[in-house]
């Protein structure tokens, strides 16, 4: 396993858990069988698209695929989402889906070799994506979501306004969860915690942020999935803990749970539409990401699901119950998550990270 293979496989857990923060049951469908190319003139054409399932993918259906199908007459199925099959796909030469919803470690340099690139004659958003996020040659925005700081509100003993009382075990006792993956926003929570200003985090000071962590690591729970961040918040075993964005809504507004989210240097973090290379429906699939991230219509997601658009200047009337838990409304202290560093050096840091955990 090469050390970028890794890195992708130990932040798929976090991708997963991200995309299918509503769902208690993943419910994507299978894949069937491709029609012909949109641009071929016969017969139906059917896209499959891979994501993440559960409320997730609900919400793209009734955002974007939906209207697309209606608009367009080329139907989409839904496929488990898995950055490994999209490679075996590829390699095999038997790529049996069109377009992909992808966090931010993919759809960079050193992933192209498995894309197709976009083509900006259709996807005319190649130049805009939303504040912070990135996109390339291989990759458009979807959509912005977070990682944020939850706390039980029945247990926090206060209100906590930053990252530096996250760390604050006097002031605020309890455990605190962290995702177990290292490029999970960890490093960056403890950075912040320790006084660094969000303009100058990248380069992380790896060495600064284990210092900082070393402080509270016999407080830390460190956890797996999605459902257990939860899990371990609800019943308060964990009183602070670093949270996918829409695992905070599900709880407070969905659950009811004393749960409430401190929003301050947030750190942000985007989704990406991608093509695997050898798609047989190049030209629909292009159509699709189009259709997606055009700002008529990126912000219908923020309708169905709380995670912002991904696209400059696309924008909703967002349901009040909604609008307070999507990252995009609080980007003047939030912190946009550097995809380039963490391919650039997420062996060098995992390796300094694994090395403290086992001391």
């Amino acid at each position: 396993m090469t050390e970028r293979t890794m890195r992708r496989r130990l932040a798929g857990a976090g991708a997963l858990a991200l995309s299918a923060a509503l769902a208690l049951t993943a419910c994507a469908g299978g894949a069937d069988d491709a029609g012909n190319d949109g641009g071929s003139g016969g017969g139906t054409t059917t896209l499959t698209f891979a994501t993440f399932g559960g409320a997730y993918e609900e919400a793209q259906r009734a955002a974007w695929l939906d209207a697309f199908t209606e608009e367009t007459g080329i139907e989409v199925v839904f496929d488990a989402y898995d950055f490994g099959k999209l490679q075996t796909m590829v390699e095999s030469g038997d790529v049996i889906w069109d377009v992909v919803d992808t966090s931010g470690e993919n759809g960079l340099e050193s992933t192209s070799e498995w894309l197709e690139s976009i083509d900006c004659t259709v996807v005319t958003t190649c130049d805009n994506p939303a504040a912070g996020l990135i996109n390339t040659e291989w990759r458009v925005a979807q959509n912005t979501s977070a990682m944020v700081f939850a706390y039980n509100t029945e247990k926090a003993g206060g209100e906590p306004q930053n990252w530096a009382d996250f760390f604050d075990t006097e002031k605020f006792p309890g455990k605190r969860g962290f995702p177990a993956w290292v490029s999970g926003g960890t490093i960056e929570a403890a950075l912040l915690a320790d006084g660094v200003a969000p303009e100058e985090l990248y380069p992380l000071d790896v060495d600064r942020a284990i210092a900082k962590l070393d402080t509270i690591k016999d407080d830390i729970i460190w956890w797996e999935s999605g459902t257990q961040s939860e899990e371990l918040l609800t019943s308060g075993e964990t009183v602070f803990s670093l949270v996918f964005s829409p695992r905070a809504y599900q709880l407070n507004v969905v659950n009811g749970a004393p749960v409430q989210a401190q929003w301050h240097n947030v750190l942000t973090i985007g989704n990406y539409t991608v093509i695997p290379k050898g798609t047989k429906n190049l030209d629909a699939a292009q159509q699709l990401v189009a259709w997606i991230s055009d700002p008529a219509n990126n912000a219908n997601i923020s309708l169905h699901y709380p995670v912002g658009p991904g696209t400059e200047g696309s924008s909703v009337d967002v349901p009040a119950e909604i609008a307070p838990w999507l990252p995009t409304e609080h980007l003047d202290t939030a912190v946009t998550m550097d995809d380039a560093y963490w391919d650039d050096s997420f062996g060098d840091v995992n390796a300094t990270f694994q090395d403290w955990l086992q001391q």
